[in-house]
């Protein structure tokens, strides 16, 4: 299978000054052969120099930004529906092909869509503090028109028709603070960020033939789908994370610099090792069985902290990077508890350049 997508853009900003006032306007113009929308989009941010001497900026800018990613979507339309036969025994005597209950028969249908665009909103100021520079920033994004789904019948040609629909929102808010100094060959950073999101539904950019959304899970003592889960999942509180670094040039040719970072507490949806009784379901011979669930719960992440060391040195037009990441070998704690898996721990990266 083989598909193409055509895509074009037209961009333009503009600048002006007012006394202690900067501002720029600007103007997006989108246009591809999938959903054939004209999409404009505008972009604008100002900065005002508070007393004069550029030690206080206060900074404002509002724009919006249309999804680009369309490739997945057009690939996923033009896919054909399959179906799977397999042959069963019983008693050594090979049975009749039967049809596979399994994925294969959805078809996806995008049709008359808006583009999805997401409006985003920062403020922020950026002081003069302490010999070093401090910046605090809050961004409100929220993602509109979205790709969801209307799970159709089956119709008149076998399959199941996904009709793609505009009905996809999300919300993102998040406060970050900084402060950076350089004080001769040293430079010293810290930072922090506290961020959480919601979705109203899931992102179908994973996989082009992703069915698994549909399957049925048990989680919080009710029957949900999996795609329901990655819902809930976005929806709960990012954690507070937080970064120092501080950086040295011994001299032209060596530099070193060591990052810390901190990752705060947080609970996420996982997947447990049992099962449930779920509803009874017809089996394709008509009998009725009860489903087994696969049963989802609550965690609790701990907090992690993690150390980098970063070596870079360089003569003439030789150069290498040599960096150790978790230093300390610390957990990531990525894995649940009572689940298998596998955390990183200490590990190297070496790497040469030649610039010619």
């Amino acid at each position: 299978m083989t598909v193409s997508l055509w895509q074009s853009g037209l961009f333009a900003e503009g600048s002006w000054e007012y006394r202690r006032l900067s501002a720029t306007l600007g103007l997006r113009y989108d246009y591809d052969d999938f959903l054939r929308n004209h999409d404009i989009a505008h972009r604008s941010r100002a900065q005002l120099d508070v007393f004069g001497h550029g030690g206080t900026r206060v900074f404002v800018g509002h724009n919006r930004y249309y999804g680009t990613g369309l490739l997945t979507y057009k690939l996923r339309e033009a896919s054909k529906p399959h179906y799977r036969e397999y042959r069963s025994a019983t008693h050594n005597v090979v049975n009749d092909w039967e049809l596979d209950s399994g994925r294969g028969n959805v078809r996806y249908v995008f049709d008359g869509l808006r583009t999805p665009y997401s409006d985003e909103i920062s403020t922020g100021i950026r002081q003069r503090l302490f010999g070093g520079i401090f910046e605090l920033k809050y961004i409100e994004r929220d993602n509109r028109d979205g790709f969801a789904r209307t799970v159709m019948p089956i119709q008149e040609d076998g399959y199941r028709w996904y009709m793609m629909n505009n009905e996809g929102r999300s919300e993102y808010r998040s406060l970050a603070g900084g402060w950076n100094r350089r004080v001769g060959s040293t430079t010293v950073g810290v930072s922090a960020t506290w961020s959480e999101s919601r979705s109203s539904n899931q992102d179908y950019d994973s996989r082009a033939d992703d069915s698994d959304p549909d399957e049925w899970v048990w989680y919080n003592g009710r029957r949900v789908q999996r795609g329901e889960l990655t819902i809930l999942s976005t929806d709960f509180n990012r954690p507070l994370t937080a970064s120092f670094r501080i950086a040295h040039q011994f001299s032209e040719q060596l530099s070193v610099s060591f990052v810390n970072r901190y990752r705060g507490r947080y609970t996420n949806i996982a997947e447990t090792s049992a099962t449930t009784d779920g509803e009874q379901i017809t089996l394709p011979d008509g009998s009725r069985v009860n489903e087994r669930l696969t049963v989802f719960e609550d965690r609790e992440r701990k907090p992690t902290w993690h150390s980098n060391l970063n070596i870079q040195w360089s003569v003439g037009a030789f150069g290498v990077d040599a960096s150790i990441n978790n230093l300390f070998n610390q957990r990531s704690y990525s894995v649940n508890e009572q689940q298998g898996g596998v955390e990183v721990g200490r590990n190297y990266w070496l790497g040469a350049s030649a610039n010619f």
